[in-house]
Order: C-alpha cells, then structure tokens, then sequence
C-alpha cells in the first residue's frame, strides 16, 4: 500500500504473484490504460516473466465490469474493515 499510485507500486504486486505463484508464460495481465500500467518498468517486469499484458477500450465500462462487482465486497469486507498505519 502507498499514499501514491505510482509505477513501482503497480510493478510491486505483479513481482509478487511471480515470485509466489511462477505463472506459466504466455498467461495475460489485463488493466486500464492508466500511465502506471503502461509504464516501462512494468512492462518490463512482465516480458522478463513471458506475461503477456491486456488493455480494455478506452473508456468502456465493460472491460472490467465482471471483475468489479465481485471485488466491492471483498474490498469492503477485507480491505475496508481494517485500520491500517498511515504512511503519511
């Protein structure tokens, strides 16, 4: 967690789940078209890891519709009902 989304917060979550899980290549990593996403040091990351990266439309509430309904919940129930440390 950061007070910032930057790039090296949204590579930070990508290296993990290669370390922990080693995804097999070729398996995708779909996100929004923002800059952290499209950063070098993300792509980076995931051509060294054989991860192939995904982008939705710009601007269709579509793309991630089926991923956000499940994850208020979860947010809220495991994310939300929490008191974390400020990093301020």
């Amino acid at each position: 967690m950061s007070a910032r989304m930057a790039a090296e917060l949204a590579d930070d979550a990508p290296r993990m789940a290669i370390a922990r899980r080693r995804p097999p290549e070729g398996c995708a990593h779909h996100s929004d078209h923002g800059s952290r996403y499209a950063s070098l040091l993300l792509g980076r990351t995931m051509r060294g890891a054989g991860i192939v990266p995904s982008m939705g439309s710009i601007s269709s509430p579509w793309d991630d519709a089926a991923m956000e309904s499940p994850m208020g919940p979860i947010k809220a129930g495991c994310v939300h009902a929490r008191t974390f440390e400020s990093c301020v």
